[in-house]
């Protein structure tokens, strides 16, 4: 049995919400989505489903929406072409989130237990000792946790770096006075309050 396709146009988000609900608990359909329209605020209710169903679904959502003053307009496609499904009647699918991968430092050369010599300090030392790229650490000061938690204090308790001024009359960022209040809220107003 083919799907039937139905778009219900009204006004508002909230009622389209509303009538939206209506309509999946009316009948077995599926809400495909809401979508937003250019201006005046409309929204339009995707449903698919069976053709009974689809209507059935459309006239309660539609009751229910001149109830509430936000009714638009209505249509039932009882058999739509398949490009038409693959259109307007299909999900729109989320974009995946990629993970980043993290790759540990490059090393240069493989590193042999034969390679290993002792100097003057008793210390030993590799003649050929992988290099490691890694510059945020430097060779004579270990990171300890003290030093990350620091670092993130300081990064908390620096200003923000710019703030906007919302009064247009003064231009000064402090003031919690915006454009379209009255003149009395400003800090800056000279008359008495």
């Amino acid at each position: 049995m083919r799907k039937s396709l139905g778009l219900l146009e009204i006004k508002g988000l909230a009622s389209a919400i509303l009538v939206a609900d209506a309509m999946a608990k009316t009948a077995s359909v599926t809400i495909v989505g809401i979508e937003t329209c250019k201006g005046g605020g409309w929204q339009t209710i995707k449903v698919v489903g069976d053709v009974a169903a689809v209507q059935a679904s459309l006239s309660s959502g539609c009751e229910l929406a001149k109830r509430h003053n936000a009714f638009v307009a209505m249509k039932t496609l009882s058999r739509p072409d398949q490009t038409i499904m693959d259109t307007w009647g299909t999900p729109v699918k989320k974009a995946e989130l990629k993970k980043p991968k993290t790759t540990p430092p490059k090393v240069e050369q493989a590193i042999e237990p034969t390679d290993v010599q002792k100097t003057e300090n008793s210390e030993p030392v590799l003649e050929n000792a992988p290099v490691i790229k890694n510059e945020s650490v430097s060779k004579n000061e270990p990171v300890s946790e003290y030093d990350i938690v620091v670092e993130e204090v300081i990064a908390e308790n620096q200003p923000p770096a710019s703030v906007e001024a919302t009064c247009n009359l003064c231009g000064d960022p402090l003031c919690e006075r915006v454009k379209g209040e009255p003149h009395t809220k400003c800090i800056h107003n000279t008359k008495v309050k």
